[in-house]
């Protein structure tokens, strides 16, 4: 028989048993008895049932989080995919928008020529109109 380690305040000590109906926990200095429990080797054919148990749940947490860690990583993939699928269709966009900017800059660039030649045919027509009035009056003047 081997000893068991000193309880902890855990395992017992201070609680109440039926031996002790008044008495109440044992102060800190007070010595504690301990029992001597019979420990069991590891092997042991009464533990069979028990370990059987305890290698069931862990095998079945073990088989979760493995499910879980490929789940887990079944999602980072798709999310992976997802954002290079973002990242080509930003660039597409991106250039597609500078298209528009250098479409918009030439459109620009020719209403602005567009509109200089307009205020140099205005002008010009300002001084046609300007010369036909006066060389109108000169016909005028002549008769």
């Amino acid at each position: 028989r081997q000893r068991p380690p000193a309880a902890s305040p855990a395992c017992g000590r201070g609680t109440m048993s039926a031996d002790d109906p008044g008495r109440g926990p044992p102060a800190d200095d007070e010595p504690y008895e301990e029992e001597e429990v019979e420990q069991l080797d590891a092997n042991h054919p009464t533990l069979a049932p028990v370990q059987e148990i305890l290698r069931k749940q862990i095998t079945n947490r073990l088989s979760d989080a493995r499910n879980d860690l490929a789940h887990k990583e079944e999602e980072l993939k798709q999310a992976r995919k997802e954002r290079e699928d973002l990242g080509v269709e930003l660039y597409q966009a991106q250039q597609h928008l500078a298209e528009l900017q250098t479409h918009l800059e030439q459109a620009h660039e020719n209403w602005n020529t567009v509109n200089q030649m307009r205020e140099a045919a205005e002008e010009d027509l300002k001084r046609v109109r300007a010369d036909h009035a006066a060389s109108l009056a000169d016909v005028k003047a002549q008769r």
